[in-house]
């Protein structure tokens, strides 16, 4: 039985985006082994993780620890896991497929020179037009150098894509991101199942509700849609959905403002879907973003973007038509404003934006995405 190898930064990336892969990969007939770091999981708590490991397991998936470090890392702990993933190219893999920076550069290093088929996916390159100059200086050499070792480069955005054509991949293959499940967003809700959930979260029943789901990093941006709260002249609340290092920061800040009883932090969620069901509007002001998930999760659910306007969030976002773009996301005044237009809309236009999201999200299901994948890897068998 032929072997593969899929190798991630953090275990958040195998269970957000590669069951389908791993799924996929053993239709075909392939023995998969994962390659992440689980100690240190990224955007998922440890009772997620020690689900997906049993998950893993149930499944016939081989499960190996590497210390993947957040973000560049350093010089020590990138050559400890190097090693390591060295070590696994003498397993003789038919394939890896890697993802993320370091995880990325790391694998193709050691799998350079083996007769092992590598996938890379990027998921956003860290520089982007309009972006820190630091980024292009670091990151662009490093993927442009690389790319000459990857058989298959993949990307999930229109910008990236034009960027990887430049690079000495052999293959460029552009997907709609990781797929979403249309349908799971598409559930009907009674008002008497919104209403319970809202007495839940402690919000009126007329109020008006934005939402934010993704890490609480400084990228993902929360903290104006918490300003925002003070300038609106509304009865309105903020539901935000995930976890991570900056909850108590922004837990101060509602608190200082003295909106902390209209900011709702729920931590990570998997039904986020329920969520969406009550609100308004949805907040996707992030700084960077390859796609964004949790951006046409949102519009497949008919909830509308208030959304940056860079990256790949402008392949499916139009201002107006799917919600209000900004271009400069840290820019509370404009969010605002934006907000107060949406409010004032009327009824019928909102429900037209509303439609034009789900049409749009549409073209991002998971089943294009599975489609695409089989037929990199089984170019491979």
């Amino acid at each position: 039985m032929k072997k593969a190898l899929i190798v991630a930064s953090v275990a958040s990336m195998i269970e957000q985006f590669n069951m389908n892969n791993i799924s996929i990969l053993q239709e075909l007939g392939y023995q998969v082994d994962v390659a992440t770091n689980f100690l240190n999981p990224g955007t998922i708590s440890k009772e997620v993780v020690n689900s997906l490991k049993d998950k893993l397991k149930s499944i016939d998936v081989t499960c190996i620890q590497v210390d993947f470090p957040r973000g560049l890392g350093t010089l020590k702990k990138n050559i400890k896991c190097y090693k390591i993933i060295k070590k696994l190219a003498e397993n003789k893999y038919a394939l890896v497929h890697c993802h993320s920076p370091i995880g990325g550069v790391l694998t193709r290093m050691a799998f350079k020179k083996s007769k092992t088929k590598v996938i890379y996916t990027a998921h956003g390159f860290h520089f982007y037009k309009g972006g820190p100059i630091k980024s292009w200086l670091i990151f662009y050499p490093i993927e442009r150098f690389f790319a000459r070792y990857t058989d298959v480069l993949i990307t999930i955005n229109n910008e990236d894509t034009e960027i990887a054509k430049r690079f000495k991949a052999k293959n460029v293959v552009k997907i709609p991101g990781v797929g979403i499940k249309n349908e799971k967003y598409k559930v009907n809700y009674s008002e008497n199942e919104k209403k319970i959930l809202k007495d839940k979260l402690n919000i009126k029943n007329d109020a008006f509700i934005m939402i934010s789901i993704g890490e609480l990093s400084e990228r993902k941006n929360h903290i104006v849609g918490i300003k925002s709260l003070v300038e609106l002249d509304t009865n309105a609340y903020y539901i935000i959905c995930g976890s991570g290092k900056l909850k108590d920061y922004l837990m101060n800040e509602a608190k200082l403002l003295g909106v902390e009883d209209k900011v709702i932090f729920t931590g990570y969620v998997k039904d986020s879907e329920k969520y969406l069901a009550i609100a308004d509007i949805s907040l996707f002001l992030s700084k960077r973003e390859g796609l964004g998930l949790a951006g046409l999760e949102a519009m497949a659910a008919g909830v509308p973007l208030i959304s940056s306007y860079l990256g790949g969030i402008k392949d499916y976002t139009e201002n107006s038509r799917t919600g209000f773009t900004i271009d400069d996301p840290t820019n509370n005044e404009l969010v605002v404003k934006s907000l107060e237009n949406w409010i004032k809309l009327n009824s019928e236009d909102k429900m037209k934006i509303e439609m034009n999201c789900q049409m749009i999200a549409a073209q991002y299901d998971e089943s294009i995405v599975n489609g695409i994948m089989k037929n990199i890897y089984s170019k491979f068998i």
